[in-house]
């Protein structure tokens, strides 16, 4: 029994730290959430496509900040694409990085 444990005893000790993050856009806004930080919100409409038709399926912005993450050493670990029933679709992305000790 105590052979079994010992490795489960060491392999729990040796957890990986990471740092995660989230990014959303809806409409013209992207929300980035994280742990240590103030919830930052930024406006852009600016950056958005001119024509209305394509306006709520122009993703650059958020592509845009997600390299520049990812430049930071932070990886894009998880996506979810979804509706709230009234047309309005939202994106949201987790990114995490290894915490830097």
């Amino acid at each position: 029994m105590l052979v079994i444990s010992l490795p489960c005893l060491l392999f729990s000790q040796q957890v990986q730290q990471y740092e995660y993050l989230t990014m959303t856009q809806r409409m013209h806004q992207i929300k980035i959430s994280r742990i240590n930080a103030p919830l930052e919100v930024v406006d852009i409409s600016s950056e958005l496509s001119e024509d209305k038709k394509e306006y709520f399926w122009d993703y650059r912005p958020l592509m845009i900040r997600i390299n520049e993450f990812e430049k930071d050493g932070w990886e894009l670990f998880s996506n979810q694409v979804y509706t709230d029933g009234a047309s309005f679709q939202t994106s949201n992305y987790v990114l995490m990085r290894r915490r830097k000790l």
